[in-house]
């Protein structure tokens, strides 16, 4: 835009007599041909210009990636998608750790690349000194990163723990965490 406009300047700095001198032949400035030209320019400049603003639009609302590295460093492992297509029932992860913490960035960026593929997964973060009725809940060590994956609520809630923050590690408590069910216990008497 910067360089389209000193171009317009530099055009009209040295073409700018001969728009305005009155009845010399042969400029684009004067009548209905000149009034042509100036309207489909700015109709096609607002179409562009608009064009490009829908394109944005639409990019940002389907927040699609693409990881272009050779050994797909950015991208879920297929075993990981799999797990995340397979989920039955939502799951909440919970990172407990506070946001100045320097793993904080690394866990967030996992979570948010898990949350893409799978609209049943979300997550929260939780400071555990904030939030003590949680901690307590799920029996946390202070001064650990943890992160719980939870399933269900109330009686039926089922969670898995792991102080890792890999992706295998998460993935692997997704697995654990989606065969949870409820067992039945059975007994032979005589």
């Amino acid at each position: 835009a910067g360089l389209g406009l000193a171009l317009l300047a530099g055009w009209f700095a040295t073409r700018g007599k001969s728009i305005e001198a009155p009845g010399v032949e042969g400029t684009m400035g004067q009548g209905a041909r000149a009034g042509f030209f100036y309207t489909s320019t700015v109709v096609l400049a607002v179409t562009v210009v608009g064009g490009l603003v829908l394109v944005n639009f639409i990019a940002s609302r389907r927040a699609k990636t693409w990881d272009l590295t050779a050994k797909k460093i950015y991208s879920l492992a297929p075993q990981t998608t799999q797990t995340l297509q397979a989920l039955s029932q939502p799951v909440k992860a919970f990172g407990f750790l506070p946001t100045e913490h320097n793993a904080y960035d690394a866990l967030e960026h996992l979570f948010k690349r898990y949350t893409a593929e799978s609209d049943k997964f979300g997550y929260e973060f939780k400071d555990p000194l904030k939030s003590p009725q949680l901690a307590a809940k799920y029996q946390l060590k202070e001064g650990q990163i943890t992160v719980v994956l939870t399933r269900g609520a109330g009686e039926t809630e089922a969670h898995a723990t792991l102080s890792e923050v890999s992706e295998e590690a998460l993935t692997k408590a997704l697995l654990k965490l989606n065969n949870v069910g409820i067992q039945k216990v059975y007994f032979l008497v005589g």
